[in-house]
C-alpha cells in the first residue's frame, strides 16, 4: 500500500500521471511530421515512446539529426515544434485527466506537502495549461523542458533545503531513473502509459505500480 502520509514531498509527472495526454502527444509528433516518409515517421514515433519524458525538443533535433538529417535542420526543428505546439495546447485544455487525481490533489492540498510537477513538457505551455484548468494553484511548483527532468530535479533539491522522504509518480522508464538517482521511492501509474514494459520492469526493480489515483484517494482520505 502507498501512504502519502510517510512522504514530505512529492513529485508528479505530467503525461499519463495528472493528464491523459500520452496520445495527444504521440499523434502531435505523427501530424508535425505528416509530410515526412511514413516509414520514417512510424519509426519515429516509437523512439518518441520508448524516450517518454524527453522534452519535444530532443526528440525533433534527433530526427532531423540522426532520422532524416538536413542541411537546413534548425529551421525544420522550429517549425516542427511551431506546429506541435500549436496542435498540443488546444488538446491540453481539454483532455481528461487521470482518474482520482484532481481529488487526490486536492487532498495533498490540505496538508503542508511540497508539490512538484517535473515534467518533459514545455515549461511554459504546461504552467499556461495548469492555470487555465485551475490545476496550478495544487503544486509548489511547476518544472518543465528545455530544461532536463534530472536538471529539474536537481534544481528543487538545491532550492528546496527541506525536502524529506520524497517519492515520484511516473510513467516512463526516465522518470524511474530520475526518482532513483535522487533517492525518491517510485510508483509507475499504469493505466494511460506508453511504456509496454513498465509494469515488469517496476516489478523487478521491487517498485510500486498503480492504474490510476484513485485507490490512492480513497484510502489516504481520512489518513492525510
Amino acid at each position: 500500500m502507498i501512504r502519502l502520509s510517510d512522504y514530505d514531498t512529492i513529485f508528479f509527472d505530467c503525461d499519463g500521471v495528472i493528464l491523459d495526454s500520452n496520445k495527444i502527444k504521440t499523434e502531435a509528433f505523427a501530424a508535425s511530421l505528416e509530410s515526412y516518409p511514413e516509414t520514417l515517421v512510424e519509426e519515429f514515433l516509437e523512439y518518441h515512446k520508448e524516450h517518454n519524458g524527453v522534452s519535444r525538443y530532443e526528440k525533433f533535433k534527433y530526427f532531423f539529426t540522426s532520422m532524416n538529417p538536413s542541411n537546413d535542420k534548425e529551421r525544420r526543428i522550429s517549425s516542427s515544434l511551431e506546429k506541435y505546439s500549436s496542435i498540443t495546447r488546444e488538446s491540453l485544455l481539454s483532455c481528461n485527466l487521470i482518474p482520482g487525481i484532481l481529488n487526490t490533489l486536492e487532498m495533498i492540498s490540505k496538508t503542508s506537502k511540497k508539490v512538484f510537477v517535473i515534467t518533459g513538457g514545455d515549461e511554459e505551455e504546461v504552467k499556461f495549461v495548469f492555470k487555465r484548468r485551475l490545476l496550478d494553484k495544487h503544486f509548489t511548483d511547476i518544472l518543465g523542458s528545455p530544461k532536463t527532468k534530472a536538471q529539474n530535479m536537481g534544481k528543487v533539491l538545491n532550492e528546496h533545503r527541506e525536502i524529506g522522504r520524497c517519492i515520484f509518480f511516473g510513467d516512463s522508464k526516465i522518470d524511474f531513473e530520475v526518482a532513483v538517482s535522487f533517492e525518491c521511492d517510485f510508483v509507475f501509474v499504469s493505466e494511460k502509459s506508453e511504456w509496454l514494459e513498465g509494469e515488469d520492469f517496476v516489478r523487478q526493480n521491487r517498485c510500486k505500480s498503480i492504474p490510476n489515483f484513485l485507490e490512492i484517494f480513497y484510502t489516504e482520505n481520512s489518513t492525510l
